[in-house]
């Protein structure tokens, strides 16, 4: 019996997808971007992506980088002129340095999420960006 395209003999789609064999597969075709999506469907894909390497913050900021073209519209966005400052220290905090060390740079062509990654994991080991990016697995 199929309901509504989600469900066939009792089994669902969201349950399928969740197998390690299936995940295994899919997740290695996807670009970043899309596993970081993935992580919004339910709890539970939620959970099965970080299980497999994602932190989902670090892969949104990559995600936002690549698709500005670069740090200058992405700085303007989430840091507007005459905004609260962020505690030193926090994630905010490290977020806006890492921008501001990249503002000026002219990359060409545009990075790759990836290639941001790559660039957070040159930040320093104790902080928030550098963890996440080695918590996040790139698929080959």
């Amino acid at each position: 019996q199929q309901s509504s395209g989600s469900m066939v003999d009792g089994v669902c789609a969201q349950d399928v997808m969740l197998r390690e064999d299936v995940w295994s597969m899919v997740e290695n075709q996807l670009p970043l971007s899309s596993r970081a999506m993935c992580s919004r469907v339910c709890r539970a894909w939620k959970e099965a992506v970080e299980a497999s390497g994602l932190d989902f913050g670090v892969a949104t900021l990559c995600f936002a980088l690549e698709r500005a073209g670069g740090s200058d519209s992405v700085m303007e966005r989430v840091f507007p002129e005459g905004a609260c400052q962020w505690p030193e220290g926090g994630r905010m905090h490290q977020v806006r340095r890492f921008l501001k060390k990249h503002q000026l740079r002219v990359y060409d062509p545009r990075l790759s999420a990836v290639s941001w990654l790559k660039l957070a994991l040159l930040e320093p080991h104790d902080g928030w960006l550098c963890q996440g990016a080695k918590r996040t697995r790139v698929a080959v």
